[in-house]
């Protein structure tokens, strides 16, 4: 999946739109749902290894850690 300018889509987003599709397939009553049955268990790994290879590119959310002060940081403080 794309955006429809072909760029990727975020990582939490491909998980978003998985998580509405399952939605709107049971508010349609489909008796599986393609997030925990085990049917749809190999799709799910292709959209986790999809997100795990888009935060190894630093795309979508990433942590806001603090680096640490330089000596000379210290001195100016």
């Amino acid at each position: 999946m794309r955006t429809k300018d072909g760029l990727e889509y975020e990582p939490e987003s491909l998980k978003s739109v998985l998580a509405a599709l399952d939605r709107h397939l049971k508010e349609h009553y489909y008796k599986y749902s393609i997030i925990r049955d085990r049917g749809f268990y190999s799709s799910k790994l292709v959209v986790e290894g999809k997100v795990k290879h888009l935060r190894q590119q630093r795309k979508g959310k990433t942590p806001n850690a603090a680096s640490a002060l330089t000596s000379k940081d210290e001195e100016i403080l």
